[in-house]
């Protein structure tokens, strides 16, 4: 089986996916990218922005600037396969796991299907080759998504540096709750020492509760 590959950038008048390669692919893995906005290109870029959110925007940056410096790095398309490969492989034979909040975010921002995105993701965030070529393919293709997965990635990985707020109650309950065990701590000890005194002083017995 085969998954055609566009390699160029789609003409702003027309549909067509540009210059188009032929990549081999394991047996019973089946499909096409015949057009740029294909769910296969989305998953892609939101795959390649999670896992290098920087080069995303870099690139997309690139090609808005100057596309001609992008399409110059032809990419490889082995290593963009991968990638593709491994979305075909999560559409034929879906998967239960769940998308992380990052990947979530990217892919929706990329109107892609998250189980789809981590499929990919799994390849090209160990993948340097993987990754770089396909950042290079989905640039040249379209930029403007890249983009907008990359900014959303770079988003998701800012704010998950800020606990959320249920995770700052909980830390404020724990620690209203180890003071209170150690006022009552001391509350004892007090009490102990209040009693060794009377006992001294040849007084009552100290009575919890009683002055």
């Amino acid at each position: 089986m085969t998954i055609q590959i566009p390699l160029g950038p789609r003409p702003a008048a027309s549909t067509a996916a540009g210059p188009v390669v032929s990549v081999s692919v394991s047996a019973g893995v089946s499909g096409s990218l015949p057009k740029p906005q294909s769910d296969v290109l989305r998953a892609a870029a939101a795959a390649v922005a999670v896992a290098d959110p920087g080069g995303g925007l870099e690139k997309a940056k690139l090609a808005r600037e100057d596309l001609s410096k992008v399409v110059k790095s032809v990419p490889n398309p082995t290593e963009v396969q991968k990638g593709l490969v491994a979305i075909e492989a999560e559409r034929e034979n879906p998967s239960q796991a769940n998308p992380t909040d990052v990947v979530a975010s990217t892919a929706a921002a990329a109107g892609a299907n998250p189980r789809f995105v981590a499929a990919a993701l799994a390849v090209v965030e160990t993948d340097t080759a993987a990754r770089d070529n396909t950042l290079n393919w989905v640039a040249g293709l379209d930029g403007p998504l890249l983009e907008r997965a990359a900014l959303a990635a770079t988003r998701q990985k800012f704010l998950a540096f800020i606990p959320d707020q249920l995770t700052r109650l909980q830390h404020v309950e724990h620690t209203v709750g180890s003071l209170n065990s150690q006022f009552a701590g001391l509350n004892t000890q007090v009490g102990q020492i209040d009693k060794r005194v009377a006992t001294l002083e040849g007084g009552p017995p100290y009575k919890p509760g009683k002055p």
